[in-house]
C-alpha cells in the first residue's frame, strides 16, 4: 500500500512516498519537492495547479492509497478544504490533513512531553503533552505575529538596513546582494502576491552577513522576541523547546544564544523532519 507523507510550509512542500510493503523488499521511500501549500493564504485553483502540474508527475503513474498532509495554514476548517482537493486530485481512499505543529510534535516529541517549534518562513509553538497540544501561541502572520520567522527576519532587516540602523559597513556589503532597490522591493511587498516568501528570501543575505557583530545581534534580539512572546507564556521554562525549520537549522548558534538569554533550552533542531515523521507513522503502525 502506497502513502504519500507531506510536510509542507509557505515556500515548499517536501513528500515522502513510501511504498510500505515493497519498502520492505529494497524499494526505498521516494522523496522530493514542490512549490509551498498553504491553504489559509492560497485559492483552491493555485493549490490544484501545484498537486497537478508539481506533483503527480513526481507521482510516475504511482497509485496513492493514502495521503497524510502536514501543512502549515491547516486551521481545522482549511484542514477540511485541503483534503477534499487532495482527495480531488489524487484520488486517494484515506487523506488526513493535520498542522505543521503536530507533524512537528510527532517527529520530535513522540509521546514525550516538550514544546515544538518551526522556524521556516512562518513561525509557530505548541506545548505538547505526549498526546496531544495543551496550549498554543498564534503565529498571527508575518505582519502581527510570525517572531524570528524567515519572512519578519527579511522584513526587519531590510527596514533596518534603509532606515540605517546598521553600520556602513554592513550596507556597503548588504545593498548589492539584495537583488532589488528600494522601489521594488516595496513593489514586491505591497503589491504583489507572496510577500512573506518574498520578504524571507532577504534570509541569505543576513546568512552572508552573520560574521558581522551588528547583525549577529540583529538576529539574537529577532529570536529572543520569538521566545519572549511565544515560548516563555507556557511557564514551562524546564521543558526542552524541539526546533523544525530551515531558519532554526541556518542560524543554530544564535538560536541557542537566545534561549539561553530567556532561560530556555533547546533541544533538538531538524531541518526537515519528514523522514521522522515517516519513522513514527510506521511505528504506530498506522499504514
Amino acid at each position: 500500500m502506497d502513502i504519500l507523507i507531506a510536510d509542507s510550509g509557505s515556500t515548499k512542500t517536501e513528500w515522502l512516498l513510501d511504498g510500505g510493503a515493497d519498502a520492505a523488499e529494497g524499494c526505498a521511500p521516494y522523496v522530493f519537492r514542490t512549490s509551498g501549500l498553504n491553504p489559509s493564504l492560497m485559492a483552491d485553483a493555485e493549490i490544484v495547479s501545484v498537486l497537478r502540474n508539481e506533483l503527480v508527475p513526481f507521482l510516475r503513474g504511482r497509485h496513492t492509497d493514502r495521503v497524510v498532509f502536514f501543512g502549515a495554514g491547516c486551521t481545522p476548517s482549511q484542514s477540511l478544504r485541503m483534503a477534499t482537493l487532495l482527495r480531488a486530485v489524487l484520488a486517494a481512499a484515506t487523506v488526513e490533513v493535520m498542522s505543521d505543529l503536530e507533524g512537528a510534535a510527532l517527529a520530535l516529541c513522540g509521546d514525550r512531553e516538550g514544546v515544538v517549534a518551526i522556524l521556516g518562513t512562518g513561525s509557530g509553538s505548541a506545548l505538547y503533552d505526549g498526546r496531544r497540544f495543551v496550549q498554543h501561541t498564534p503565529s498571527l502572520g508575518y505582519i502581527l505575529g510570525d517572531e524570528g520567522s524567515g519572512a519578519v527576519l527579511g522584513r526587519n532587516f531590510i527596514s533596518d538596513l534603509y532606515k540605517g540602523m546598521f553600520p556602513t559597513q554592513v550596507a556597503t556589503r548588504a545593498l548589492p546582494m539584495l537583488g532589488d532597490d528600494m522601489t521594488g522591493i516595496i513593489e514586491n511587498v505591497y503589491r504583489r502576491p507572496r510577500a512573506n516568501r518574498y520578504l524571507a528570501s532577504f534570509t541569505h543575505v543576513v546568512r552572508e552577513l552573520e560574521d558581522e557583530p551588528s547583525v549577529r545581534d540583529f538576529l539574537v534580539r529577532n529570536f529572543e522576541a520569538f521566545f519572549r512572546r511565544n515560548i516563555l507564556p507556557y511557564g514551562r521554562t524546564e521543558l526542552p523547546v524541539h526546533f523544525v525549520g530551515s531558519i532554526a537549522a541556518v542560524f543554530e548558534s544564535r538560536l541557542r544564544e537566545a534561549a539561553a538569554e530567556c532561560g530556555c533550552r533547546v533541544g533538538d533542531i531538524v531541518q526537515s523532519p519528514l523522514q521522522r515523521m515517516a519513522e513514527h507513522l510506521r511505528g504506530r503502525g498506522r499504514q
